[in-house]
């Protein structure tokens, strides 16, 4: 039996992947304590993890009500800045306090959470870094693509070998480095890259159907499948009204986009509404839809506050969503043709790549109509071939194990080679 410290300070869709593999680590028989943000204390203790609550409590709505969040160039600078940065030293010296009432064997840290990797390095553990979609493994081999602007492939690489990496270290690298030294650890200078290229072990909580290893990727890394989220969360079952609706026709267009974009964008849902009006399909809205985003009286939509994915999409005719990882993986198991509009950080790669499997369209957010939602939903509807690629896609994810557990039996052996 080994004792793990995870940290993750970050939103939703950061805790629950994260919170299943700690899930899976203790029914492997190990421990574990988890290091997470406040908000989201009801989850810890829904999980049955044991918790320590770090730094200030952090609502992910303010990641989309402030626009120097949302800025499609400058926006992820700022949220490194802002959000991420301060928290370095905090999660990195309350492991610190924790590892001197309890030692532990190995920390595993979000890719994002750069104190874990801090506080690990202070003490001599060996540690893992667990990422949720490819566009953190920074591959030239295979380029993501990292914002709304989309240059060829052979480009992104080239990118990616240099600018980007050069961008990256004179910012990023440059402040984690002054953490370290807060925290007595000398200077590295491409501290953000080596995070990933000293761990002994980087975990991509992903399907190889997605994203599959590309030449380039260190020997360290493993593509371990998405995860079940459902052990950490509620069962996944529709309400009554939903289920009555859609029970009483034709499959309904699905559009969810998590759950803080439908604030952000409500003109996706105003302008799908008519386009599935102009169409003839009925639909079903979830999220926090503004007042008067959708017709409250037709009989053909219905908009609720929420609803689990697991158990709406693969009742949908199309699945519409923003392209985050945990959404997207949604989409693929329910195994319906998606169209996706992406809005920001790992969403554009994650689009890119699902269009790439031919199971999906694509819509930029600044070039979303009613017109082109209605040609790409027809489109998903009138294509033969994505429906049963989408099918078919969907048996060879499902049939994979579940992402957490491969990740705790990987951790467990790379750890007794470590």
């Amino acid at each position: 039996m080994s004792r793990f410290v995870l940290a993750c300070y970050g939103t939703v869709g950061d805790i629950d992947p994260m919170l299943a593999l700690a899930r899976a680590l203790l029914d492997q028989g190990d421990e574990v304590v988890f290091f997470g943000n406040p908000y989201f204390e009801s989850r810890y203790e829904r999980s049955g993890v044991d918790f320590v609550l770090a730094g200030p409590t952090l609502d992910p709505d303010i990641l989309l009500k402030d626009p120097r969040f949302t800025h499609p160039s400058r926006g992820i600078f700022n949220i490194f800045n802002l959000i991420y940065l301060p928290m370095v030293t905090v999660l990195a010296e309350a492991i610190a306090k924790e590892l001197s009432r309890r030692p532990a064997n190995m920390i595993l840290t979000h890719m994002w959470s750069f104190g874990g990797a801090l506080a690990a390095e202070k003490a001599g553990l060996p540690y893992g870094v667990v990422s949720m979609a490819p566009v953190t493994w920074y591959s030239s081999a295979d380029p993501s693509l990292i914002g709304p602007f989309e240059p060829p492939r052979w480009l992104r690489g080239w990118l990616e070998r240099g600018p980007i990496r050069g961008v990256i270290n004179r910012t990023f690298s440059r402040r984690l480095d002054g953490c370290a030294v807060s925290l007595g650890l000398p200077e590295k200078g491409r501290r953000f890259y080596a995070i990933q290229a000293e761990s002994i072990l980087n975990i991509g909580l992903w399907s190889p159907r997605f994203r599959g290893p590309a030449r380039d990727d260190p020997v360290q890394n493993a593509i371990c499948g998405f995860p079940d989220p459902w052990q950490v969360r509620e069962a996944p079952t529709l309400s009554p009204e939903l289920a009555s609706f859609i029970d009483a026709g034709d499959p309904p267009v699905v559009l969810g986009l998590g759950s803080a974009l439908p604030r952000f964008a409500p003109e996706v849902y105003t302008l799908t509404w008519k386009a599935c009006s102009d169409l003839g399909l009925r639909a079903v809205f979830v999220g926090d839809v503004e007042r008067g985003a959708v017709d409250a009286v037709s009989e053909d939509v219905l908009a609720v506050p929420y609803a689990p994915y697991a158990a709406l999409f693969p009742r949908a005719s199309v699945v519409m969503h923003h392209g985050g990882i945990g959404s997207l993986a949604e989409a693929l198991c329910a195994g319906r043709p998606q169209v996706v509009i992406p809005c920001g950080a790992d969403q554009y790669d994650n689009a890119e790549r699902v269009l790439r499997m031919g199971v999906a369209r694509k819509i930029k957010r600044n070039r979303i109509s009613r017109k082109r939602l209605a040609s790409s939903i027809a489109a998903c509807l009138s294509h033969e071939s994505m429906k049963a690629l989408a099918l078919k896609t969907a048996e060879e994810v499902q049939a994979e194990s579940d992402g957490a557990v491969v990740a705790a039996r990987v951790v467990r052996e790379r750890l007794a080679q470590s």
